[in-house]
């Protein structure tokens, strides 16, 4: 029943905390370096929804507030500081990335596609920075987004958000039906899609008038793209539903809401990625968002993967997150699998089909868009 759970956005994982070597010595581990063409700078936002209330603190009344971190193509700064993989805490010091902190944006760019990047239940969002500089040094923008409740989220007064456990669904809930899973995770959605809205509307305000000049006119806003991971996926799928300017939507092991599923509301081409093992237990809930679409749908089956190898997690502590693949294979397998998807359908690319061809442990079923 543990794959039928992460699955649909409830991984068991409440929270991501680095541990120090047995022998107090800092065993650095560095990222994989990305390969595409331009360094990558980033940045980290906080940012309150003046609208919205949420009691994730001892305060009952606190602002709605989430963590964005932004990546982007950069200009290659020697004088720029090394940014730290976790930017609001003293979390994961051990690990080394391969952004820089704050350099300008990479010259001769404009309007470039923006990737949102929506986390799992209890991930922090920096959990997703090989994707994210890779998808950057491509010349894209991406924002990941710390949703207090759902993600497991630092704040730079040094509280911590851990996840509302409201939103921990029981393993009977699980064994469904469907329905009954839908219904439970309605409420986090709706919360996440906002979280979605607030960062949209600050995102737009920095491409208008960013007061350091870094971001203005440099994201075409009108061209997003959505990576959602296990609950964030849900959430990106919901927010995709929603917004004409969402042009491409990929989730692994996720899904999105029932109604967009079912109502055929998500018109732009979908991916949903699945590990093998999972693949059998989710088949009917996936045929769902097939019968549905209006677009193209692409099943990617990975194969050998586990729930969280599209994350930076198994390289960082690979004995709690022991999967069949490689680490470093399975995270660099999902990056050309995002990236391929996005380049497709952001930057007008290569066929997404024919672009994995021969690309190992990964099986592409298409369902054409359907006539009108």
């Amino acid at each position: 029943m543990r794959r039928l759970i992460i699955l649909f956005g409830a991984a068991i994982l409440l929270a991501v905390v680095a541990v120090a070597p047995a022998d107090g010595q800092s065993n650095k581990i560095k990222l994989p370096k990305p390969v595409g063409i331009h360094s990558v700078g980033t940045m980290t936002y906080e940012w309150a929804d003046q609208q919205r209330t949420f009691s994730y603190s001892s305060h009952d009344q606190d602002q709605r507030k989430i963590v964005v971190q932004i990546w982007y193509p950069s200009t290659n700064d020697l004088k720029a500081q090394q940014a730290s993989y976790s930017p609001l805490s003293n979390e994961f010091d051990q690990v080394v990335c391969n952004s820089q902190l704050r350099p300008g944006f990479a010259k001769g760019l404009s309007k470039c596609p923006l990737i949102l990047v929506c986390p799992g239940r209890g991930v922090k969002h920096c959990a997703y920075t090989v994707i994210a500089e890779s998808l950057s040094s491509r010349g894209y923008v991406v924002a990941a987004i710390g949703m207090p409740g759902i993600g497991n989220v630092s704040f730079s007064d040094g509280y911590q958000a851990r996840p509302d456990p409201r939103f921990q669904p029981s393993r009977g809930l699980m064994s469904g039906p469907y329905e009954k899973v839908d219904e439970f995770f309605e409420t986090p959605t709706e919360i996440g899609r906002q979280d979605l809205d607030l960062a949209v509307r600050r995102l737009r305000k920095l491409n208008e008038g960013d007061p350091s000049n870094r971001f203005i006119n440099k994201l075409d806003l009108s061209n997003i793209g959505i990576f959602g991971h296990s609950l964030g996926g849900r959430v990106g799928g919901a927010f995709a539903a929603a917004n004409t300017s969402v042009k491409a939507y990929i989730s692994m092991e996720g899904i999105a809401p029932r109604r967009a599923r079912f109502e055929g509301l998500l018109h732009m081409p979908v991916a949903m990625m699945c590990s093998s093992g999972t693949l059998p237990y989710a088949k009917q809930n996936y045929q769902t968002l097939i019968d549905g679409r209006t677009e193209q749908v692409f099943m990617i089956e990975l194969q050998k993967f586990g729930h969280n190898s599209v994350t930076d997690l198994p390289l960082i502590d690979p004995d709690r997150f022991n999967y069949e693949i490689e680490p470093k294979l399975g995270l660099l397998t999902s990056v050309k699998v995002i990236e391929r998807f996005f380049d497709t359908h952001l930057k007008r690319g290569n066929s997404f089909g024919e672009s994995l061809k021969g690309l190992d442990n990964v099986i592409v079923t298409e369902f054409t868009k359907k006539n009108k």
